[in-house]
Parts: structure tokens; C-alpha cells; sequence
């Protein structure tokens, strides 16, 4: 007789039990199908590679038809399959130590749709692995947890306290949705990252690389940092860290940044600056790794030893291997070789080469004298919307009298047509200053104040370069909200840089991590502040531009990218 399943209905499943027991091969199938999905999900939890998952299925498969039979209680049939399971992925955890991403598991597994429609899916695989086991089980499967600790063989204690410890702990959906709210980056980040939710946990930290985007420039890595104990300065991964790719070890540079969610967990973005082909060949070769050539696809190995603070690190070993691919890019990245003579501004200056992404836009010149300050550009589109630099690296040698730099600029929007350059330096004044007491920390650049309005508009004026516009201050119950506007060239020059500072001579900076612009092409900008007093005296602080920099307005130039 053959029995019509119902994937709900317990009574239909103890009776396939019941057949399987006799032999019925049919009745076996039938409860693998029904089982299926929870077999991916835990499998998932503790394994880290597609094919490892399927040996593990498989293996599973076979050893409880086997053993079936001698299946004592079948009501505990689900407790007893779960802890075949759970022992076939130790034994390949023990046999094979590969680190793959998660997101090849979900991609080639092929994980049931009613597990990966769920919004928890990432949450759970954000977790560290003894904590994504247990709440796999917990919340996903139903076991009790008196269960749980017999499959794992642990006390129930401890299956206790990892639930309450993953529960305790927050979760961060996707670090770039949370890092592009608050100003870190961009939006388009979350366009074109892929997802990797990979945790490892060394001394009570916990670090989970979220997810990765990659442009063929920059490897941009979203990751978490969760600790058992309250984080109270700025950790940053990328100190102390040793990279491969493809096997081969690599020297290149990178930085970090981002943004505390609360007390115990840090959201941040490492940025790795992977391309050096606008460099000659004799320059790559002082690389470590040597010429090294990056695919477009290829395999990162992400070695953490210590995660730097500014008083005391965290020691401890993070180590990942994840791929990485810019399919999602390439198509949209545009190259123009302008070859632009700036040799008048400085000895040899040539502007070689301008890369458009959906990530960044760069910049690459050359020169024949190397100077301490890197090329400075501001840049602007066809409707006025600026582009903030990123960031710069420079690399050349005095044998060869050339150096290379590379110029990082928010990415261009999507209706911009053409962007145009326009060239400034370091004032020569300042600049001797600066030369000779910056190694001795003695050095300021000259500032300015304006007392703070908070019944009408403020300005402080940076001259020619433009005004920075104080237009309203909201003092709200959790926090103080000031909204201001950068006019002229401010937006690209220093659209973060005013302070504000109370009659205790507290100073607030305006950081990109709490300023939000809110109108572009307006150059509107909010920043978020703690709670201030309503009824407090308040100035505003900023350097003075005009006798930090020179504007070479006559130097600059405009590039048609579309």
C-alpha cells in the first residue's frame, strides 16, 4: 500500500518510519525528502564547502538507511538522524581542514527554498560555528535543548549559555547596508558585493567577513567584530595581516574604517588596493609577490594575527579563504587615456590614464620629482555634484626619476557626462611650516571660528574656495542634529570640516561616519550629534583653506565619460 506523505503530518511520517524499519525502501526515501531541508541547514552550519556538504548528505543517507533497523523509539528518530549527520561532519572536519565561503554552499548545495528565504538564514550564518550549530537546531529544527546537548555531547549547560550568547549577540544583516547609512560608503557597494557571512573566533572575538566587493581596484571587505567584552577603541584588521592570492603571497596596501554599532560590536570595511598595472613592470617587481598579475577571478587567503588598538590589541588567529570575482563589474568599467600635459604645475606631470567603475573612479598620473604631498584634484560632474577623494597611493624610484600615483574618488553617478579636474596644492608657505615641524607633532595648520547662530543662518567663509552655511540646529531628546551647506568648492575639498565646540571648549568633529549628505547637487549635508544643550554657547572651528592651499583653476581640465 502506498501512503500519500504530507510534509506536516507527524502521523503519516511515523508510519514511513515504521516501513523504512521493515525494509521499505520507498518509505526511506520518503523520509529523506521530508528531512531534507533541515539535514542543508545543519550541514551548512559546520561545513564550509559544497562538496563537503553533499559527502556529508550522502554519507548520512546511507549509514541511517543501515542503521535504521536498529532504531530503538522512532519518535526519536529526528534526534538520531540529526547526530548521524552531525558526526559525518566532524569526521570530514577532521579529515579535510579547507576554509571555504558559505556563500558556495548556498549557491552550489543547493539548499532547500523554504531555508533560504529566510530573513534569518544570514543572521544565523553570521554566528560563529558553536553558536550557529545550537541555534540551528534550537529555533530551525525544534529540538529541546536537553536533546541538543545529547546530540552534541555536551552538557545542557552549555547549550544554555551559547543560546543566550547568540541571542546577546547583534546581528548586522549586511555591513554595507549599515556602513552606506551611516557615510562610510556608498550605496553601490551593496549593489555589486556578494554575500560571505564567514565567522571564526579566537580570545573571545569573534570576526565575520559579511561580504566583499571587488573592482577590479580596490577589494573592499565588509566584516563584523563581536566581542564578549566591550570594545573601547577603534580596532582595525588590516595591521597585521598577510594576504595570498591564488597561493601567492602579496604586499599590497590597505586601510579600514567604519563604525560601532554598540559596545561589543564593531561594523567595518577594509579597503585592498589590488591593481598595480598602470605601474612599468620594473616597479611591480619591488612588490612582494613580485609582477603579480590579478584574474578576474581568483582565491584569497585572509591571514588576521592581531586586530590593532590604539592601547592594547587582540591577539589571536582569524584565518579566510574566500574567492573572489569582479563579474559583477567588469562590464561597466570604462578607461580613458587622456594623456594630459601638467608638466607646468609640476616637473613631468602627465595624467595617463582616468578608470570608471560602479566603486571608485581613479586618477593615474606620473612625474619625474617626488614630492611629500601626493596630487590633489578637486572633482565635480556635469551638474555640479562632487566627488570626494578616497584615497591615494604613489610608487616610483629615484633610479628611474618616475613616480606613479593613483587617485581614488567616489565613483561617478550614473547620469554624470562628464567630470572635470580641477588641480590644487599645498600653499608654500604652509608647506615649509608643515616640512619643518610635522616630525616634531608641533604642527597646526592656521584655523578660524565664528560664534554659532542657533536662531538664524551661520557662515564661516573660506574666501574664493567657498562658505560653509550653518542653516539649522535641532535639538532632539536621544541626539542634535545640524544641518549645513558647503557652497563652491567646499563639497569637494572639505565637506567635513568644521568643528563644533561648546562653552566648555568641548570639541565636536563633523567626521564622515556621523555627517549624511542629503542633497547633492545642493551640497546639503546633516551630521548627527550626541544630545546638547539648547540653552549652551556654541562657536564653529575650522581650518583655514585659503592659507592651506593654492586652487590651480587654470589647470583644470574636463573628461566626457559618457
Amino acid at each position: 500500500m502506498e501512503l500519500v506523505l504530507k510534509p506536516d503530518s507527524s502521523k503519516d511520517i511515523k508510519a514511513y518510519i515504521k516501513l523504512a524499519k521493515k525494509g521499505d525502501k520507498n518509505a526511506f526515501i520518503k523520509i529523506i525528502e521530508c528531512s531534507k531541508a533541515s539535514m542543508y541547514r545543519i550541514a551548512v552550519g559546520i561545513l564550509n564547502n559544497p562538496q563537503d556538504v553533499e559527502d556529508a548528505f550522502q554519507n548520512t543517507i546511507i549509514k541511517a538507511y543501515e542503521g535504521i533497523i536498529y532504531l530503538k523509539k522512532n519518535e526519536y528518530f529526528k534526534t538520531w538522524l540529526i547526530r548521524v549527520l552531525i558526526n559525518e561532519c566532524n569526521s570530514i572536519l577532521r579529515s579535510n581542514h579547507k576554509i571555504i565561503p558559505i556563500e558556495e554552499v548556498q549557491d552550489n548545495a543547493k539548499v532547500p527554498n523554504e531555508f533560504s528565504k529566510l530573513e534569518l538564514t544570514s543572521a544565523v550564518n553570521s554566528l560563529a560555528e558553536d553558536l550557529r550549530v545550537i541555534t540551528t537546531l534550537f529555533y530551525f529544527e525544534d529540538i529541546p535543548q536537553k536533546d541538543i546537548a545529547k546530540i552534541l555531547d555536551i552538557p545542557e549547560g552549555t547549550v544554555r549559555s551559547r543560546l543566550s550568547r547568540a541571542r546577546n549577540l547583534p546581528v548586522v544583516s549586511s555591513v554595507f547596508q549599515f556602513l552606506s547609512e551611516n557615510n562610510i560608503i556608498d550605496k553601490d557597494y551593496i549593489t555589486y558585493s556578494s554575500d560571505l557571512n564567514m565567522s571564526k573566533t579566537s580570545n573571545g572575538t569573534t570576526v565575520t567577513i559579511n561580504s566583499i566587493v571587488y573592482d577590479g581596484i580596490d577589494l573592499n571587505i565588509g566584516y563584523t567584530i563581536q566581542s564578549e567584552n566591550e570594545i573601547k577603541e577603534i580596532p582595525v584588521i588590516m595591521s597585521e595581516t598577510s594576504m595570498k592570492i591564488n597561493g601567492k603571497d602579496i604586499g599590497f596596501g590597505g586601510g579600514d574604517t567604519g563604525k560601532f554599532k554598540d559596545k561589543k560590536t564593531y561594523v567595518g570595511v577594509a579597503s585592498v588596493n589590488m591593481t598595480k598595472d598602470y605601474l612599468p613592470k620594473e616597479h611591480r617587481n619591488f612588490i612582494v609577490g613580485g609582477n603579480v598579475t590579478i584574474p578576474d577571478n581568483f582565491t584569497m587567503d585572509l591571514n588576521i594575527k592581531s586586530i590593532k588598538m590604539l592601547s592594547k590589541n587582540i591577539e589571536g588567529n582569524w584565518n579566510f579563504k574566500f574567492k573572489v570575482s569582479n563579474e559583477k563589474i567588469k562590464t561597466n568599467v570604462k578607461s580613458i587615456k587622456p594623456n594630459i600635459d601638467l608638466s607646468s604645475l609640476r616637473p613631468g606631470l602627465k595624467v595617463n590614464e582616468i578608470l570608471i567603475t560602479p566603486i571608485n573612479t581613479a586618477l593615474r598620473t606620473s612625474e619625474t620629482e617626488d614630492n611629500d604631498f601626493n596630487d590633489c584634484y578637486l572633482v565635480f560632474d556635469d551638474k555640479g555634484r562632487s566627488l570626494t577623494t578616497k584615497g591615494s597611493n604613489t610608487s616610483g624610484s629615484s633610479n628611474t626619476h618616475t613616480y606613479y600615483s593613483q587617485i581614488l574618488f567616489r565613483n561617478a553617478y550614473e547620469d554624470s557626462k562628464t567630470l572635470t579636474f580641477i588641480p590644487y596644492v599645498v600653499s608654500s608657505k604652509e608647506f615649509l611650516k608643515w616640512k619643518n615641524n610635522h616630525s616634531k607633532g608641533m604642527f597646526h595648520f592656521v584655523t578660524k571660528e565664528t560664534p554659532l547662530n542657533l536662531n538664524g543662518t551661520t557662515t564661516l567663509s573660506e574666501g574664493k574656495i567657498g562658505e560653509y552655511k550653518i542653516t539649522g540646529v535641532e535639538f532632539l531628546n536621544d541626539k542634535t542634529l545640524l544641518h549645513y551647506e558647503c557652497t563652491n568648492l567646499l563639497s569637494a575639498i572639505s565637506p567635513y570640516g568644521i568643528d563644533l565646540i561648546d562653552s566648555n571648549d568641548k570639541e565636536y568633529n563633523l567626521t564622515k561616519g556621523i555627517v549624511k549628505e542629503t542633497d547633492p547637487l545642493n551640497h546639503k549635508f546633516t551630521a548627527q550629534l550626541p544630545v546638547l544643550n539648547k540653552n549652551d554657547q556654541f562657536k564653529l572651528k575650522a581650518v583655514d583653506l585659503e592659507k592651506k592651499y593654492t586652487i590651480k583653476e587654470n589647470m583644470k581640465f574636463t573628461i566626457k565619460i559618457k
